[in-house]
């Protein structure tokens, strides 16, 4: 096992308690069934460097439910799919120079002392309220989301809110937003696609 993964199994308590499961480097907490709330996914992406460290960001998305059935097809989530993405920084004792969101540490050392880390971070009890759409408009409206990592789906509230209420918002406001969305960017196929599920519920 490499020593990633070693690291990635043994956080899976910290992971597995909150409802979280594991796909391989990465673990996700769907909403419940039936439930049009967001996803959240965190990934343990790997940086090769030194091979006497385990370097790794580690990554974090929320993802509106109908972004799996954009993807449907796909194998596994990405952190692209999210309304909103970003990298954890790690604390100083995991940083190496000055890339603050490089997690790393000695291969000999084994993985609990940076997997303590994780579970001590806060990470999830800052992404969890995000399952929550409302928390998420929030954050962009009272600009606390920073600017985190490219997604697929564009910036901005009107994408981010088609994005999460395409399925159940009303629909007289989704047309509404979904006729501000000019200038998308080109070749974008969420306008489209958006359209296309929203004339699907009539």
């Amino acid at each position: 096992m490499k020593p990633l993964d070693e690291l990635v199994k043994v956080v899976a308590p910290v992971f597995g308690a909150a409802g979280f499961r594991k796909s391989g480097r990465r673990y996700l907490r769907m909403p419940p069934a039936g439930d049009p709330g967001n996803a959240v996914l965190v990934a343990f992406d790997p940086f090769t460097g030194d091979p006497a460290k385990v370097g790794f960001h580690l990554e974090w998305a929320v993802i509106p439910s109908a972004g799996f059935a954009f993807h449907a097809g796909s194998t596994s989530p990405s952190v692209t799919w999210g309304v909103i993405a970003g990298r954890v920084p790690a604390p100083p004792a995991f940083v190496t120079g000055s890339a603050a969101e490089l997690w790393s540490y000695p291969v000999s050392e084994g993985p609990d002392r940076c997997a303590a880390a994780i579970a001590e971070s806060g990470l999830l009890d800052q992404l969890l309220p995000f399952q929550e759409r409302t928390q998420v408009l929030r954050a962009i409206d009272e600009g606390t989301l920073g600017s985190g990592l490219p997604t697929e789906i564009p910036r901005g509230r009107a994408w981010r809110y088609l994005a999460m209420y395409i399925d159940d918002g009303d629909p007289a406001e989704l047309e509404t937003l979904l006729g501000q969305l000019q200038g998308a960017p080109p070749g974008n196929p969420f306008a489209t696609w958006w359209r296309e599920r929203l004339a699907a519920r009539s």
